[in-house]
């Protein structure tokens, strides 16, 4: 079951800010840069299979919900001082200590084990970051990634302060992961790949919502890492294995990358006719294969055509119908937030009453492995602490 509590831990990463130091032309969150992080997980590890490097993928996935649940606790310290606290064995406990206290509850009532793999990550890097294999070498590596291509955005704008540390440091590491980096791949060389993953972040300046205030904004990006993240805690919840997990995930993480060439498209003009939606879809298709598909090598296409185009249909060892009810629920998550914030308007609460009231008929077939269940108590629990405001509005 995912409890309130671990909801909440999650979307708090949403409202974390990052460089608060520096002056940002944009928002930051935690959130979206670990999104883009992921992504870029994807990008680098599938280069490295290609060049025989096996990926323990299930591995890898936990690996980053784990390190984003860290900071969801203890936000974003500056790295620097960080890995002081890490030096000092007596600090270093106390802050995991801290964040197991913080997490232990929640994360047990995920399913058995869970609770136990997040501890051993976390002590196993402390003492032998080395055991954690590639799979740990490869998150360092996109971590960097990720933080460079917001340094690049900031640094056009913040010349006063000390950025040039920060490059140094950004410098040094991307030396020091240089061998995760991807290469040419299949005739598919790396500044494609890199404009693939330019137009994934891009769409941490989309926000979805176009039709209402709503607080925190909700780049499009986030939501995707926001959903990818509860589908991959409701694989473990229903223990499935295998390639179930990464294939879930990674369709969850990519489910909107279509709107990089559509822009966020409101589901009431959506929903307008039947054909209006076959417009939709076949321009985005067409879009894909011109814009996206040319930066990918050819063993990959088929399975960003299904996560881009068919996210919500389900495959052999893909359960789309999870993803779609994930989806739902992180809109749902969004109304009510927004709502809980101070942020009143018909189109919220129409949203939010919709997501709650439909959320079995939105939900999967009864041939599916998918259980509602896991979402039941955080809906209600939820719905109700805000219903008394839903009649203000």
């Amino acid at each position: 079951m995912l409890t309130r509590g671990l909801v909440a831990k999650l979307f708090e990463t949403s409202t974390m800010q990052r460089w608060t130091d520096h002056a940002r032309p944009i928002s930051f969150t935690i959130l979206g840069k670990h999104a883009h992080m992921m992504t870029a997980a994807w990008v680098y590890g599938r280069c490295l299979v290609c060049r025989g490097q096996a990926i323990d993928w299930p591995k890898l996935i936990d690996y980053g919900v784990f390190e984003l649940l860290r900071k969801a606790v203890l936000t974003d310290i500056k790295s620097q001082v960080f890995r002081g606290l890490n030096r000092n064995r007596k600090s270093r406990d106390a802050l995991m200590g801290h964040v197991e206290g913080s997490l232990r509850d929640d994360l047990r009532a995920v399913s058995i084990g869970f609770f136990e793999d997040f501890v051993t990550y976390f002590r196993e890097e402390a003492d032998d970051p080395d055991s954690l294999g590639v799979e740990y070498q490869l998150l360092r590596c996109v971590s960097n990634y990720a933080t460079r291509w917001e340094y690049d955005i900031i640094s056009k704008v913040d010349t006063v302060h000390y950025i040039g540390d920060t490059r140094k440091m950004l410098d040094d590491e991307e030396a020091q992961y240089e061998k995760y980096a991807p290469q040419a791949t299949d005739g598919v060389a790396p500044a494609q790949l890199a404009e693939l993953l330019h137009l994934c972040g891009r769409l941490r300046f989309q926000d979805r919502w176009a039709q209402t205030p709503i607080i925190p904004r909700r780049p499009v990006l986030d939501h995707q890492l926001m959903v990818a993240a509860l589908t991959h805690l409701s694989t473990r919840d229903m223990s499935m294995e295998g390639p179930r997990t990464n294939n879930n995930f990674f369709g969850a993480l990519f489910h909107d990358l279509g709107e990089i060439l559509t822009r966020d498209i409101v589901s009431p003009v959506k929903n307008i006719s039947s054909r209006v939606q076959e417009v939709i879809d076949h321009y985005e298709a067409d879009e894909f294969e011109k814009h996206i598909a040319p930066l990918v090598p050819d063993g990959w296409k088929s399975d960003l055509r299904r996560m881009v185009l068919k996210p919500f249909t389900n495959k052999d060892d893909y359960d789309g119908d999870l993803v779609k009810v994930c989806d739902n629920f992180a809109a749902f998550l969004e109304a009510y937030y927004s709502i809980k914030y101070g942020t009143y308007s018909p189109e919220l609460k129409k949203a939010l009453l919709y997501l709650y009231e439909h959320r079995r008929k939105l939900g999967p077939s009864s041939a599916s492995r998918v259980d509602l269940m896991v979402f039941d108590v955080a809906y209600e629990l939820c719905f109700h602490e805000v219903e008394p405001r839903l009649r203000e509005i």
